[in-house]
């Protein structure tokens, strides 16, 4: 008896209800030259679900206007999401296997479809998978690398580890991103082998990968890439070092302090700065009395970075006998800021005072400027 947008109400209505009895009417409906109602209908369909749906829905897909075309899909889409929530997932897959290998239909409809054949499939969806993401059709493989994330079954994994370095350089690194998404371990083998060789873009995306899954293990082959002739390269394991979690990659980067190659030695330095490695000060204690000047001068900038009211006394015995106009100013702002901090230590005033008989030409200056910045009315007696 309704026309119009009362009718189009009513059978929204009428679907939410999700009275299978309905839908034989509603079936009728699909054909009506009102292509609100038409629409409308086919989404109510698809809302109740159903076999009978199903049916009704695939029925009025030839020959539809593309407005209606993807209402039925929308509809066919639906009664797909109800099979699945049923447990049904057989009838999921054929909804969605039937709507994927229709030509000419939308592409939303198809990558939906596609997603939904995928992910129903569970445990047998790494063939699929695959399959849509070796697809030269760019939005189907753009949709894959999408699903990929969202299943968390471990043989995903390996499966996607096995397509690196075999896929466009585009996608490749896509997929980088992904299993660094996905977290999983598994696929630290073929990322490591990845950041060690190949195009540039892929390399940066598998150190980032395997800096996201977060593994102890990958910080080998962080410090191998350290040196690597390309800085972008040594730029992203550098970074990726740094992020890793844990007090066993602390100890990797203490004991790389001993290389015998100064440019680890400075990045490894460097390194203890950002992770705030305490227990990494004695090494830089002895990397402070060696030859190398840029050595010395870095380890002095990072002992100082890291150094509170109990480094005092043997960060101002090393000023007074440094000469390094480099190493001079990293110790000066190191104590200024032991001096100037909350639990400033214990005769401060007094010990800066007396390394002044004891400093040379070069570090008196420093040792005044910090008394001057944090010695108050005390430092204005020993300045006179």
């Amino acid at each position: 008896k309704l026309k119009g947008r009362p009718l189009v109400g009513a059978i929204g209505s009428i679907g939410v209800r999700r009275d299978e009895k309905a839908v034989a009417a509603l079936v009728k409906l699909l054909k009506d030259p009102d292509a609100d109602v038409a629409q409308a209908s086919a989404r109510a369909i698809g809302t109740i679900g159903g076999e009978a749906a199903v049916k009704g829905l695939e029925g009025a897909l030839a020959g539809a206007s593309p407005a209606s075309q993807l209402a039925l899909c929308e509809g066919l889409l639906r009664c797909a999401e109800t099979f699945t929530a049923k447990g049904q997932s057989d009838k999921a897959v054929a909804v969605y296997d039937s709507l994927r290998t229709l030509k000419g239909l939308p592409h939303q409809v198809r990558t939906a479809a596609w997603r939904g054949a995928i992910i129903a499939r569970q445990k047998g969806a790494v063939p699929l998978l695959l399959e849509a993401l070796r697809s030269e059709d760019s939005a189907l493989s753009t949709a894959a690398l999408r699903i990929a994330v969202e299943i968390r079954d471990p043989g995903v994994t390996k499966a996607l580890a096995g397509e690196l370095g075999k896929l466009p350089v585009e996608r490749s690194a896509q997929l980088c991103n992904v299993l660094g998404k996905r977290g999983d371990a598994a696929a630290l083998p073929a990322l490591t082998g990845l950041a060690k060789t190949g195009e540039k873009t892929v390399r940066i995306a598998a150190i980032r990968a395997v800096a996201e899954i977060g593994s102890a293990e990958a910080a080998a082959t962080f410090l191998e890439l350290l040196t690597d002739q390309d800085g972008e390269i040594a730029q992203a394991a550098s970074a990726g070092l740094a992020g890793l979690p844990g007090a066993a990659v602390d100890a990797v980067v203490t004991r790389t302090l001993d290389s015998a190659v100064p440019a680890v030695q400075l990045k490894m330095i460097e390194m203890v700065g950002q992770r705030r490695i305490v227990a990494a000060m004695p090494s830089l204690l002895t990397l402070m009395d060696g030859k190398d000047e840029a050595l010395r001068a870095a380890a002095t900038k990072t002992f100082g970075d890291l150094s509170g009211p109990g480094e005092f006394p043997s960060l101002l015995e090393k000023l007074e006998k440094s000469r390094s106009p480099a190493e001079i100013g990293a110790m000066e702002r190191a104590l200024g800021l032991i001096c100037g901090g909350g639990s400033k230590p214990e005769g401060c005033v007094q010990k800066l005072a007396d390394s002044l008989s004891k400093a040379g030409p070069e570090t008196k200056p420093s040792v005044l400027r910090i008394l001057g910045v944090n010695g108050g009315a005390d430092a204005l007696k020993v300045v006179r």
